[in-house]
């Protein structure tokens, strides 16, 4: 390997490691969700949110493709939600945060996992303005249900990459919905943390918003 082939390889961010007091767990423990201010670095947020535009073109810098891809130019609705499943795969920027481990780390910390914890996938995402909603729904179907065990196995971690107000479609939790009884099936369509099994909606917004998603699994 070259000294360039390594430069280009090497992982662009580190997300720093943060510490959850006894309070913010309770918090989670309670509602289903936790509300972490400046979780990745503003310049990283940034950063993510420039790429986006060239991702839905197509532009993978690693040239693999994600496993799902929605809103590509030419082909989809102007105002459909653009959304990338495991852009990971396609984006070494996506990646260092995606499966970073002080993410990682605050899920483990979060959800008492001994035997730490893995991704399950990420989620790229960007509402146009005057973009449709997504209506209140659960991830179980699609996340922790798809692991063993099916109980406490996974948590979702939310990072806006836009400054976030209704005005923008920001993320709704319902507090103690993870507690509720999952369904068999689910309507889909600041950053924090949540309970994969809890019910969450977003609304749309006059203005665009973008976010990246990890569901990660113990």
């Amino acid at each position: 390997m070259t000294a360039a082939t390594s430069a280009a390889r090497r992982v662009p961010v580190r997300i720093p490691f943060q510490t959850i007091t006894p309070e913010q767990r309770a918090t989670f423990l309670r509602d289903g969700f936790l509300v972490l201010p400046d979780l990745i670095p503003r310049s990283v947020a940034l950063s993510l949110a420039s790429r986006y535009d060239g991702l839905f073109r197509g532009d993978f810098e690693t040239g693999t493709y994600p496993d799902e891809w929605y809103g590509r130019e030419g082909m989809s609705l102007p105002l459909c939600v653009k959304e990338i499943c495991n852009g990971w795969k396609s984006d070494r920027l996506v990646a260092s945060v995606a499966l970073s481990a002080g993410l990682g780390k605050l899920a483990t910390d979060l959800m008492g996992w001994e035997s730490g914890a893995r991704i399950g996938q990420d989620d790229v995402l960007h509402k146009p303005p005057g973009g449709s909603e997504v209506a209140f729904h659960q991830d179980s179907a699609y996340i922790s249900r798809q692991f063993v065990p099916p109980d406490d196995n996974s948590v979702t971690i939310w990072c806006a990459l836009d400054d976030v107000d209704p005005s923008t479609g920001s993320v709704e939790y319902v507090p103690g919905s993870h507690r509720w009884q999952q369904r068999e099936s689910s309507v889909s369509g600041s950053s924090g943390s949540s309970s994969s099994s809890g019910g969450s909606s977003s609304s749309g917004g006059s203005s665009s918003s973008s976010s990246l998603d990890m569901q990660t699994s113990t």
